[in-house]
Parts: structure tokens; sequence; C-alpha cells
């Protein structure tokens, strides 16, 4: 496989009033990110994104953190549906004013059409943003968050398989082993 562009991220390692902020800013797009508790520690993360065509695969890895998507974050980014395994923590809240959880082992299918708030608990997830142009034809509209068992275990699979082959690329395994386990994200399988 040729090389492909991928972009590395980490809020670790730098002191807590920058991280957080910088992991804020790095989120501000797609996400509001505050702690989630006042008492609790500033929120971090880390994600690895590779551009595969107009794709994005990535994985993302969060501390405990509460998160908003709002209309105005909505009607101000790409619009997208990304697939993403849950493969360590969970989110507890509400998707487009529902309520909503998700946890490890599940699949994920997040409209980025939606608004959404709710608390991460330390999480570990790989994603695929596809853009809403690409899956002209399919009724999306009225598909909830989760998928049945049996297409959740498919996707689930494809996702782990199809990211592992990108993180195999000679380029990304020298940094990826440059970079430590993010502190509090849990024990799930390494990509």
């Amino acid at each position: 496989m040729s090389s492909l562009p991928v972009q590395h991220y980490r809020s670790a390692g730098l002191p807590p009033e920058m991280a957080f902020e910088a992991w804020r800013g790095l989120m501000a797009p797609i996400y509001g990110i505050t702690p989630p508790k006042p008492e609790a520690p500033p929120p971090g993360g880390a994600v690895t994104a590779y551009l595969v065509g107009d794709l994005i695969a990535n994985r993302t890895r969060f501390t405990a953190q509460h998160v908003t998507r709002d209309r105005r974050r909505v009607d101000g980014t790409p619009d997208h549906l990304t697939i993403q395994l849950w493969r360590h923590g969970r989110f507890e809240g509400e998707v487009a004013g529902r309520a909503a959880r998700l946890q490890a082992g599940d699949v994920a299918l997040a409209d980025r059409r939606r608004t959404l708030a709710g608390h991460i608990a330390p999480a570990d997830t790989l994603g695929l943003a596809i853009p809403r142009n690409r899956l002209d034809g399919m009724a999306l509209d009225g598909h909830g968050l989760h998928l049945d068992p049996a297409r959740n275990r498919l996707l689930e699979a494809r996702l782990v398989s199809f990211y592992g082959s990108l993180a195999g690329q000679p380029a990304a395994r020298r940094a990826r082993t440059s970079t430590p386990p993010l502190p509090g994200a849990g024990t799930g399988a390494q990509a």
C-alpha cells in the first residue's frame, strides 16, 4: 500500500492548562469540550487520522469529558456520516434530543447532521467519516444510532481490519511506536 497522509495529535505531555486548550481547540469545529464535572481534571485525548481519498479513518482516545455538538457546529462542518466502533469506554447523553448510550463493542452510525450532548468516559474509538454525497441512494434519514447485532459484528470486524491495514504502513508504524498509550484511556485492543 502506498503511503497515505496521516496526522497524529496527543494532548498528553503538555502542561495541563495548555493540553486542555489545545485539545479543545482541535475538537472545536466538531465538538464543544468541557470537563465532565467542575472538579475533574482537564479533558484531553489523542487522534490519529488517515486521509483515504475523501474518507477520514481515525482512532480517537478520550479522557473523561463532556461533549456537545450544537446547531452552529452541525451547520459549520461538512455533511458526513461516521461509522464509529467503541473499543473501550462509553458515551451517555442525547443525540438529536433523544437519550443515547454507547459502550465498548458498539458500532454507532453517527449522523453529523444531528446535535448531541453527553459525557464520554475514558474511551478508545475507531471511526470512518464518509461524505454524505458518497452515500447517495441510501436511506439514511431514519436510521438510529445503533445497529442490529449481526451488522454490529460485521462492521466491527471491518473497521478493525481496515484501520489495522492503515496503521501497518511503514510511516504509521514509526509514528505509532513513539506514542505511548493515553493515560486513562483503558486497555482496548491496540491498533
